[in-house]
C-alpha cells in the first residue's frame, strides 16, 4: 500500500534533506492537482532556507496560486543570488521561470511580456518565452501548421540554436490548446502516418531526419493533451535511436500515467532488454496504482543484481510498503555497490515516511553518512568513469571532505552545463553524452539519472 497523500505532504516539511526531496519528487511526478502542496514546498524554503531542496525543478510541475506566484516573484531574485554559484542546488531561477510561464493564463502573456515588474533573475527569459506564446496564439491553424513545418525543416539541417529549441517548446503549448486540431495529426504522426499540414519534404543535405523532430513534437504534444490513444506508439519509441525522441516519448508516458501505461510499459520490459531502465523511469513516476505492484512482479522475476536494485529503487520511490522486507533481504544478503546504496537510501526514506520502521533503521540511517564517501572511493578506483564524466570533481581539491564545498562552482562551470550540448533537446546532439548510469556530472556521486538528468532537460526549457 503506498503512503497517504498525508503523509507524504507531511513529509515534504521532514528535518532529512533526503526525505523532503523524495517527497517533492513523488508529490510532483504524479502531476497533482493539488493546490495546496506548493504552500508547503514554501514552508520548507522559509524553515530551512534555501537549501530546503535539492530537486528544485520538481516543484516547478506543481499547480501554483496568487500566493505562491507572488512568493515565487517576491523572493527569486534573494535565492538566485544566494544559490548562484551552487550547480546542485541552482537551478532556483530557472523553476521559478517555469512555474511562471506554466500559471499565466492563456491570452494573458502579452501583458506579461512586457512587464517591468518581473524580477530581474527572471524577466529576460520570461519575456522571451511569453513574447513567443503570444506570438504563436495569435496565429491561425494553418499558419501554426506552417511555422512547425518550418522550424522542422530548419532543426532537419542541424543548424539549430538553443532558442530555437525554445520555439518548439511554445510551439507545442499553443498545440496543447488546440486539441481540435493538433490531437488528431499528434495520433497520426505518432502511429506512422501522413497528417494533413505537416508533411515536411527531406531538407537538402539534411544531417538529421526531419520525421524524427516532428515525431519529437508530436510526442511532447501527446503528453501535455494525456493522449491515452497515443500509449502504444509512445512505449516502441523507448527502443528508438535518438535520444531526443526517448526522451519525450518517456516524459508523456510519465504524464499520461494511466493503467493501460502501467501494463504497457511492463509487457516491454519483458520484450526488451534495452528499455528496461526507460520502462522503470515510468513505473517509478506513474500514479497509477499498479505501477508499484508492476515493480515488485519484474523484481520477482529478474535476475541482474543492478536492475533488481532499480526496480525495488522505483517502488520504494511510490512509497509502497510491499517493497520494504524485499528491499531490506536484498540489502542483508547483497555486497555493497552503488545500486545497494539507492536501495538502502530510499529504503530508509521509505521507511520514515510510511512510519514502518525495521529493525535495522537507526543503524542504516546514521550509515548514510558515509554513501557520499563511499561513492567517491568507489568511482575514483573507476577510472572509465572519472576521466569520462564532465565535471566530476572527485579529486578536485573541492571535493577533499566531498561535503558542501562539492556544490561550489563558478558561474562558467554552470554556463557549460546549461549549453545545448549538456542537455537533449531534440535530434541535435555535440559534445560529449552522460550516460543515465554514469556518475552525474554535477560531482554528487549519484548516478545521472537519479541526480540531474531532469533538470538538465528542464533547462532545454521544456514548458
Amino acid at each position: 500500500m503506498r503512503a497517504s497523500i498525508e503523509r507524504v505532504k507531511a513529509a515534504l516539511l521532514h528535518p532529512e534533506l533526503d526525505v523532503r526531496n523524495s517527497a517533492l519528487e513523488y508529490c510532483a511526478n504524479h502531476w497533482s492537482h493539488d493546490e495546496s502542496i506548493m504552500p508547503i514546498v514554501i514552508s520548507a524554503y522559509e524553515q530551512y532556507g534555501p537549501k530546503a531542496f535539492v530537486v528544485t525543478h520538481e516543484w516547478a510541475k506543481l499547480p501554483q496560486n496568487t500566493e505562491t506566484m507572488n512568493w515565487l516573484l517576491q523572493n527569486v531574485d534573494k535565492y538566485a543570488s544566494q544559490l548562484s554559484d551552487e550547480v546542485y542546488f541552482g537551478r532556483f531561477e530557472l523553476a521559478a521561470v517555469k512555474a511562471v510561464v506554466r500559471t499565466i493564463a492563456p491570452g494573458m502573456e502579452a501583458n506579461f511580456a512586457v512587464a517591468d515588474e518581473l524580477p530581474v533573475t527572471l524577466r529576460a527569459d520570461v519575456q522571451r518565452i511569453l513574447e513567443l506564446r503570444s506570438s504563436y496564439s495569435q496565429q491561425t491553424t494553418a499558419e501554426l501548421l506552417a511555422t512547425t513545418v518550418n522550424l522542422c525543416k530548419l532543426a532537419a539541417t542541424g543548424d539549430f540554436s538553443q532558442e530555437q529549441w525554445q520555439q518548439i517548446e511554445c510551439l507545442v503549448h499553443e498545440q496543447a490548446r488546440r486539441p481540435a486540431e493538433f490531437a488528431p495529426r499528434a495520433l497520426a504522426i505518432l502511429a506512422g502516418q501522413p497528417a494533413e499540414g505537416l508533411e515536411v519534404s527531406p531538407a537538402e543535405d539534411s544531417e538529421f531526419d526531419h520525421n524524427i523532430v516532428l515525431q519529437t513534437m508530436m510526442a511532447e504534444l501527446a503528453g501535455e493533451l494525456r493522449l491515452e490513444e497515443t500509449v502504444p506508439y509512445l512505449v516502441e519509441m523507448l527502443d528508438s535511436f535518438d535520444d531526443g525522441l526517448v526522451e519525450a516519448a518517456l516524459a508523456a508516458l510519465k504524464k499520461i500515467g494511466t493503467d493501460d501505461v502501467a501494463r504497457r510499459v511492463t509487457a516491454k520490459y519483458r520484450e526488451s532488454s534495452s528499455s528496461r531502465l526507460l520502462v522503470i523511469g515510468v513505473l517509478e513516476s506513474s500514479p497509477s496504482e499498479l505501477a508499484p505492484a508492476a515493480l515488485l512482479e519484474l523484481y520477482s522475476t529478474e535476475k541482474d543484481l543492478d536492475m533488481r536494485c532499480f526496480l525495488l529503487s522505483g517502488a520504494l520511490q511510490q512509497f509502497a510498503s510491499e517493497a520494504m522486507e524485499p528491499a531490506r533481504q536484498l540489502l542483508l544478503a547483497a555486497q555493497r555497490t552503488p545500486e545497494t546504496l539507492e536501495v538502502h537510501e530510499a529504503l530508509v526514506v521509505a521507511s520514515i515516511v510510511l512510519e514502518q520502521p525495521f529493525p535495522e533503521l537507526a543503524e542504516w540511517q546514521a550509515d548514510m553518512a558515509n554513501h557520499r564517501e563511499y561513492r567517491k572511493q568507489y568511482y575514483r578506483e573507476q577510472p572509465q568513469f572519472g576521466s569520462s564524466i564532465p565535471g566530476l570533481l572527485l579529486d578536485s581539491p573541492q571535493s577533499a571532505e566531498f561535503g558542501e564545498a562539492d556544490w561550489h562552482f563558478n558561474r562558467s562551470d554552470l554556463d557549460v552545463l546549461v549549453q545545448p550540448e549538456r542537455v537533449t533537446a531534440g535530434t541535435i546532439h555535440r559534445g560529449e553524452r552522460v550516460g543515465r548510469n554514469d556518475p552525474c556530472h554535477c560531482g554528487s556521486g549519484k548516478k545521472y539519472k537519479k541526480c540531474c538528468l531532469r533538470a538538465d532537460q528542464d533547462v532545454a526549457f521544456q514548458m
